[in-house]
């Protein structure tokens, strides 16, 4: 292709090193490229190679994620920047304050300890950053309201204690493991799931 010498050479470095630390380091080499702004193919392939090559891949999480995504053994997780329009400034107040009282235990926890708005927190729990809590989507949308009412946006208050929330008894709240996949689309731009999980299947 009439490459200039330095082209060639410097392009010929650049590949077997890819190639190395994609053969020796697949999952690492994986996130490397998603962190860097992904190559020729969209981040969500890149997920997929990764899981194709035995990664555990996880939503952003509370307790775990960083602002970028991060890998632990076999664990990704993903970063918060993935999450459409997710203000940059509860990302950092979130590590932060990770960083300095430890991990949030609770969502009443992290609602005092997070300036956010309702709207984002939403966003939080539907991509499944709250699941550790054991309480479903549905439920966690719910208690925002028994918290703080009708509110748009949290209020921080370190306390010493936290103060027992009252508890309602909710009714069976339906859910379907597609609803999983839509609001990850909506909000991540991707499945975290195979693409296969989703073509509907043909009744014989």
């Amino acid at each position: 292709y009439a490459f200039s010498k330095g082209h060639s050479a410097s392009y010929a470095v650049e590949s077997y090193q890819c190639m190395f630390l994609k053969t020796h380091f697949p999952l690492e080499y994986m996130v490397a490229v998603i962190n860097n702004g992904g190559g020729f193919y969209r981040p969500e392939i890149y997920f997929h190679e990764a899981r194709l090559c035995g990664a555990i891949i996880h939503a952003p999480h509370i307790n775990y994620s960083e602002a970028k995504t991060i890998i632990k053994g076999k664990v990704i997780y993903i970063g918060f920047d993935h999450l459409a329009e997710f203000e940059t400034n509860v990302i950092t107040q979130l590590i932060n304050e990770r960083k300095e009282h430890g991990v949030f235990s609770s969502l009443q926890n992290f609602m005092g300890q997070v300036d956010i708005s309702v709207e984002q927190l939403r966003k939080l729990m539907r991509v499944g950053a709250f699941e550790f809590t054991g309480r479903s989507k549905k439920q966690l949308l719910w208690d925002i309201h028994t918290q703080i009412g009708a509110q748009k946006k949290t209020s921080t208050r370190h306390e010493l204690f936290e103060v027992e929330q009252r508890e309602f008894t909710l009714p069976p709240l339906f859910h379907h493991s597609l609803d999983d996949a839509w609001d990850q689309i909506e909000i991540l731009g991707f499945p975290l799931c195979s693409p296969f999980n989703l073509i509907k299947e043909v009744a014989d």
